[in-house]
């Protein structure tokens, strides 16, 4: 069973990105200077929305595994034992 894949715009993460990077060309002493690769990666690992989409992903695999498991047969067994200390006895001279 394949990973699914998020429906991130990358692509259009990539522009926005490079974007930023053309429009402001002056940057000062106390910028991060980033490359496109390590910008991305930024962006990626900080975008709640696209960590919350790959939980959701998570937790829907989950739920087909629990509902693969109704498929599977059970199993059920018991057992009892009486163990007698003295042999069973009945007085039978009332009757």
């Amino acid at each position: 069973m394949g990973q699914a894949r998020s429906k991130c715009p990358v692509g259009f993460l990539v522009s926005a990105v490079a974007a930023c990077l053309i429009i402001a060309p002056n940057v000062s002493a106390d910028t991060l200077r980033l490359g496109l690769k390590q910008a991305t990666r930024m962006a990626l690992e900080n975008n709640h929305a696209l960590a919350a989409a790959s939980y959701k992903v998570d937790e829907a695999n989950s739920g087909v595994k629990i509902a693969r498991t109704n498929f599977l047969p059970t199993i059920n067994a018991q057992a009892r034992y009486t163990r007698l200390d003295e042999e069973p006895y009945m007085d039978a001279s009332g009757f």
